[in-house]
């Protein structure tokens, strides 16, 4: 019977919550596992002939995948970036790949024909790993950069879709409640 007559009450609070805390629901960015580091300046040559220019991360969260493919994390990891792209189309957000070159280029191509996949793949030799990207101890390794062209965040080995999915959309969430705040400070 006092069921009853405090269920609505519960009801009435959780609404009234969800309505003055706003509709959106508030992301929490998870812990970075590195201190943010300025990204440097690359350029890498392309399995098709381009190049990956960091100059296409500049405000822009990215993403930078750096894989081999022969390591099987690698090989469940990569295919997944598409999912990425597509979960995460309509914002900055730019998905870099590069690959290892360790094994012949040919087998490469094979590789991301067999995975269909369509975004440009960088090479570069493990000593030619650029900048604060270089000290990879597991792969596939994932690097988070964010708007201002600075390294935050790294996770090493295969790295759900739904975590690094959730991570931008917090930090992109995150920024825009920073800048609102500093705006209303100023």
């Amino acid at each position: 019977m006092w069921l009853r007559r405090i269920l609505p009450l519960f009801a009435g609070v959780a609404l009234l919550t969800g309505f003055f805390s706003g509709c959106e629901k508030k992301l929490e960015v998870p812990p970075a596992s590195m201190a943010p580091v300025p990204c440097a300046e690359f350029e890498i040559k392309t399995l098709d002939g381009g190049e990956l220019r960091s100059d296409e991360l500049k405000n822009k969260w990215g993403i930078i995948c750096i894989f081999t493919i022969w390591d099987p994390n690698c090989v469940r990891e990569v295919p997944e970036l598409k999912k990425m792209e597509q979960a995460l189309k309509g914002l900055p957000v730019k998905i870099m790949a590069i690959c290892i070159q360790d094994t012949p280029e040919a087998d490469i191509q094979a590789f991301v024909k067999d995975q269909d996949i369509d975004c440009p793949i960088g090479l570069v030799k493990l000593e030619d790993i650029p900048g604060p990207f270089r000290g990879i101890d597991m792969l596939p390794t994932l690097f988070i950069v964010d708007p201002t062209f600075t390294v935050i965040n790294r996770h090493n080995g295969f790295t759900p879709v739904e975590k690094i999915q959730y991570e931008i959309l917090a930090r992109i969430q995150q920024a825009k409640r920073d800048a609102e705040a500093s705006k209303a400070s100023k």
